[in-house]
């Protein structure tokens, strides 16, 4: 299920195609709620929504339509909305707050996509994952790390700087597949990394398990 986000005051929270609500944390009463933008999901809503200043945003990649979106954090109405064309999946949006413009980027089957956060426009694109991706990006220093188990098992580091138009197979990327792993566990399915100087993440076989390595040349430890 989607995570809700809490401020002072407020709290929001997403329900797929049955909508987004913001509510007084306080009285418990909705402050508003939109309900404008339905989606057929396979198996119910699974993407979190982020908060960025005055933005709520959140994608819904249904198996009729597949959007990203922004609303007005005060009021709920759509700021923007930009078409995304990809098969199901369920992964959540990463804010990367320190690039210019600030960037919002998705895991997803077809293409990782990177959207300018004020007006939703594509910045750049990478294909390399597997279907039904879950997990969301995670960036450290420059890099933004995504990754997927599905019917492949891949981790993708792709370079923020000078990151423009398709990047696929370029030198920004540095593509570590890891179904060739002795011991098979390869990405977790759903839960993202975590990164500090190290990429750390759960693996599929046994989520109590981490593979850790550094974060600019992986390399399991």
């Amino acid at each position: 299920m989607p995570t809700p986000i809490i401020e002072k005051g407020r709290l929001y929270t997403h329900f797929g195609t049955h909508g987004t609500v913001c509510i007084n944390t306080k009285s418990g009463k909705i402050i508003w709620k939109n309900t404008s933008l339905p989606v057929t999901h396979n198996n119910g809503p699974g993407s979190s929504i982020v908060l960025w200043k005055h933005n709520v945003i959140f994608h819904a990649d249904g198996s009729d339509i597949q959007y990203i979106v922004a609303l007005d954090k005060r009021t709920g109405e759509v700021r923007w909305k930009t078409p995304r064309d990809e098969p199901t999946s369920w992964s959540s949006p990463h804010i990367l707050p320190h690039t210019d413009p600030v960037q919002v980027v998705v895991s997803a089957a077809n293409r990782i996509r990177s959207y300018d956060l004020a007006n939703g426009n594509l910045l750049w694109e990478c294909g390399g994952l597997s279907h039904n991706v879950v997990a969301g990006p995670v960036s450290h220093d420059g890099l933004v790390i995504c990754g997927s188990s599905y019917e492949k098992q891949a981790i993708l580091g792709i370079r923020l700087d000078g990151a423009a138009g398709d990047l696929t197979g370029s030198g920004p990327v540095r593509d570590r597949p890891l179904h060739q792993d002795r011991d098979r566990r390869g990405w977790s399915e759903a839960r993202p990394p975590r990164t500090r100087n190290t990429l750390c993440n759960p693996t599929r076989a046994d989520p109590a398990v981490r593979r850790c390595g550094s974060a600019f040349c992986y390399r399991s430890v």
